[in-house]
């Protein structure tokens, strides 16, 4: 698979196209819009355009059409693309969107993985681990009986060592001595997943997942 890299019209400066449009009453559109370079496309539905502002829809939909001629390339193909890209001021956008592509999202893991991942993140970072102690006591709670669960003696432990944790940190237990534990748990709990379960996690990003800190963010 080839593809052509140059854009099928040649781009102007949005300066030069807003002061047009308001000249003439009009407005960004789709086909304006495909006029734009790349890197300047946010500026056409911001203040800076005046009356030819459009909605920040149609400039999220433009960058995503220009990206979308770069999401199946060959990984020699897209070494080829690169220097193009990174010209158009587009390289990082494209790089994170084929990130978002092939991660997975927080609602497509099971009960087993998602258990892992509030491990996983308790694990990484210790500031405020109350809220996400609680959060993982009641997933581990939901789960029992679940057919994407653990097994009801294993998530009892689970729940049982938890409990046990939140009674002593933080104050009697040492931030060390808490992840010490949180990684035996999240260990063993590794485990118990399929290797298919596992393949899911291995790169440790996950899109839609939300804490205090950066924990499975897709760079």
């Amino acid at each position: 698979m080839m593809i052509d890299i140059e854009p099928e019209a040649p781009r102007g400066d949005y300066y030069t196209i807003r002061d047009s449009l308001i000249q003439q009453g009009g407005q960004f559109d789709a086909s304006t819009l495909r006029l734009v370079p790349y890197s300047q496309l946010p500026l056409c539905c911001i203040g800076n355009s005046g009356t030819a502002a459009c909605s920040l829809e149609l400039v999220q939909q433009e960058k995503k059409n220009r990206r979308e001629r770069f999401m199946h390339l060959e990984a020699n193909e897209f070494e080829a693309a690169t220097l193009y890209l990174k010209l158009e001021q587009m390289y990082d956008d494209v790089v994170h969107a084929l990130a978002c592509r092939d991660t997975v999202h927080w609602k497509d893991l099971n009960l087993r993985q998602q258990i892992w991942a509030r491990f996983t993140c308790l694990e990484n970072h210790v500031d405020n681990p109350t809220p996400r102690l609680d959060s993982l006591i009641r997933l581990l709670r939901f789960s029992l009986g679940k057919d994407d669960g653990l097994p009801e003696k294993y998530c009892n432990h689970l729940i049982s060592k938890v409990g046990g944790m939140m009674t002593v940190f933080p104050g009697k237990l040492s931030d060390r001595a808490f992840r010490i534990k949180l990684e035996e748990l999240a260990d063993g709990l590794y485990e118990v997943l399929s290797e298919e379960e596992r393949k899911m996690l291995e790169n440790e990003q996950i899109q839609d997942y939300t804490c205090t800190s950066d924990c499975f963010r897709v760079f």
